[in-house]
């Protein structure tokens, strides 16, 4: 076991050092970081696949989502049975009908637990391996295990939101087609709609270069969508739509604060590159303010849709740090200096609501 962790450790340690050297040259100082960020990463590894899942939260789901059901046959009878084509159209999404194949076809060859244990490995490895080409990508390992939504949750118990995001992941950061990505992710979760109409409406004013067009865009966009959230959401939330409830946390004050906070960097990268050409950097800061537009504007009209989506400020967040870590330093100081108040705000927030406690289920397990 320990010959095997150090070859592991090895392998990723030269992957890292130079997937994340832009310039051809490797100092000391970068090797050792890179080093430890491969040590921790190795070790991540390790206690995802050793962690005790028997008393985590929606474990059962999972292993039943595994297990050869009828989940996928009774879909494709309700599709085909609906009348609307729209509604056809539109259940690829609201019944995330790519999670079912992709469950049904892992489960065809793993047992339920192994299924389950191989879905959490996948999303997190495929997250670092996305990060680690861009100079930010230590901060990036950093925060995606700190901050309370993100490992401690999408990326342990909730599999279905990270694996949507970790499939995004790998066509952003990898430079694939982002519209793709953000479809496919669509149709593992559906609240990975709110990201597609965001990058769609990036993709729409890119021309222009006008970032407080893009912004107005999403106020706008969202508020009818928050507006309507009701009628939506009792139509095409899908199966599970009866059991959702408004998580208790996203309606207080100091989480609409967290999600300003966590914004700013993007914010200032935003306004302030108006005349730059829009690459994947600029979307990644779009992303994070236009999820944060979307979060503000449920919190006073639709809490449910803050609620369900509220995991993806922070994941968001990592992508202008990872990629314009060297700009935020040199020109947004402030903005930086914001984020790291709105990262406390949250660890703080996570600890004293529980949003650590699934992981630390799972860690006490196999001590």
């Amino acid at each position: 076991m320990l010959k095997r962790t150090l070859v592991l450790l090895e392998l990723w340690g030269k992957y890292l050092i130079l997937s994340s050297s832009t310039d051809g040259k490797i100092t000391y100082g970068r090797a050792a970081v890179i080093f430890s960020i491969a040590c921790v990463i190795t070790y991540l590894i390790a206690f995802l696949i050793a962690a005790n899942r028997t008393d985590v939260l929606d474990n059962e789901n999972y292993l039943n989502y595994f297990s050869h059901n009828d989940l996928l046959t009774v879909l494709w009878q309700k599709i085909v049975s609906e009348e609307s084509i729209l509604k056809s159209f539109l259940m690829i999404f609201t019944e995330e009908i790519f999670w079912l194949v992709l469950a049904h076809l892992v489960g065809a060859f793993l047992s339920p637990a192994a299924a389950t244990v191989a879905a959490v490995i996948f999303l997190n490895v495929a997250i670092f391996l996305g990060m680690s080409r861009f100079k930010g990508f230590p901060i990036g390992v950093i925060l995606w295990i700190a901050l309370p939504m993100c490992l401690s949750v999408v990326g342990f118990f909730q599999i279905r939101q990270g694996l949507a995001f970790s499939v995004f992941c790998l066509f952003y950061f990898l430079g694939g087609p982002v519209v793709l990505g953000a479809v496919i992710a669509s149709a593992i979760h559906t609240t990975f709609l709110v990201p597609l109409v965001i990058v769609l409406m990036a993709r729409i004013f890119r021309g222009e270069r006008r970032p407080l067009l893009f912004i107005f865009a999403c106020i706008v966009v969202f508020g009818a969508i928050a507006s309507l959230g009701g009628i939506l959401f009792a139509d095409f939330a899908g199966r599970r739509a009866d059991i959702y409830e408004t998580d208790e946390g996203v309606s207080s004050f100091n989480y609409l604060v967290g999600v300003i906070l966590l914004a700013a960097p993007s914010l200032s990268l935003v306004l302030s590159n108006k005349d730059r050409p829009v690459g994947l950097s600029q979307l990644g800061c779009q992303l994070s303010v236009g999820i944060s537009i979307w979060l503000i504007v449920c919190f006073f009209l639709f809490p449910i849709g803050t609620s369900r989506v509220g995991y993806y400020s922070a994941m968001f967040f990592l992508f202008p740090l990872v990629m314009e870590i060297d700009e935020i330093w040199s020109r947004h100081k402030m903005a930086l200096i914001l984020n790291f108040a709105a990262v406390i705000i949250l660890i703080y927030g996570g600890i004293k609501s529980g949003t650590y406690d699934q992981i630390l289920i799972g860690f006490r397990g196999i001590l």
